[in-house]
């Protein structure tokens, strides 16, 4: 009996012992799961406060028609768009010039 007894009481500790590692594996992946979830929160959070800016920017009708404007061709009555295209001197002095630019910071 003395050993059936411990036989039983050293299974038990066993089985207690197991449930109380996949209890603290568990826990830990919870709280990993946790700060990834405030992270992703902090985030989003910091993207809803930037659209709100944006959108109380865009409540005010001059400056949607600023952002149309430069966005699109959009033109109010009456106004005309001109287009300005650069001559193929401009366009080769540019292209130079971003190329000196970027080989000396190579």
């Amino acid at each position: 009996m003395g050993r059936l007894r411990l036989i039983l009481i050293l299974l038990l500790i066993l089985f207690l012992s197991w449930g109380f590692f996949k209890l603290e594996k568990t826990k830990q992946q919870a709280l990993k799961n946790e700060a990834l979830l405030k992270e992703n929160l902090a985030k989003v959070e910091k993207q809803n406060q930037e659209l709100e800016k944006e959108i109380n920017y865009l409540k005010n009708p001059e400056n949607l028609v600023r952002e149309l404007k430069s966005q699109t061709n959009y033109t109010k009555v009456g106004e005309k768009l001109i287009i300005l295209v650069p001559s193929p001197e401009d366009t080769n002095q540019i292209d130079s010039a971003t190329t000196s630019t970027s080989t000396s910071k190579n």
